[in-house]
């Protein structure tokens, strides 16, 4: 998995090309065209690509590193660990207590990457409703004008 920074120059770019796309209303089929060494190209793509494309043109315009990577692709612990920006014993442990499931080939542990999105999505949804929960009480308190 390779990991893409975005320069200054690349993040200026970016931004143009966001705005521009975002602007369009994807349609079932949608014809991308562009200039190569002086020859015009044109490229079909389909709906989810275009939505793939404006998103990471805004990441990049916001100076945000871009990797793709098929949903089924298996990650070293190191890799998960980075992924959710915790240390790799913490997600072991996770690991262990199966709250995300892996597979051990050869002494090493092997995270899907679609496991590991689908864990961070449950523990931003719990992390929301204690806030909420905790906004609430402190709202009835009087505690939060």
């Amino acid at each position: 998995m390779t990991l893409l920074m975005p320069s200054s120059e690349d993040q200026s770019v970016a931004a143009a090309g966001a705005a521009q796309l975002q602007s369009l209303t994807p349609v079932d089929n949608i014809e991308l065209s562009f200039v190569v060494a002086g020859e015009r190209q044109t490229l079909n793509l389909p709906p989810v690509a275009f939505k793939m494309l404006v998103e990471v043109m805004t990441h990049l315009a916001r100076g945000n590193a871009v990797t793709v990577a098929p949903v089924h692709m298996e990650l070293t612990t190191q890799q998960a660990a980075d992924i959710l920006g915790v240390s790799r014993p913490f997600l072991v442990k996770q690991l262990e207590e199966g709250k995300i499931p892996f597979r051990r080939p050869h002494n090493h542990r092997r995270v899907r990457l679609q496991d590991l999105l689908e864990f961070k999505e449950r523990e931003n949804s719990l992390r929301q409703k204690a806030l909420d929960e905790l906004t609430a009480l402190t709202e009835d308190m009087g505690l939060y004008d």
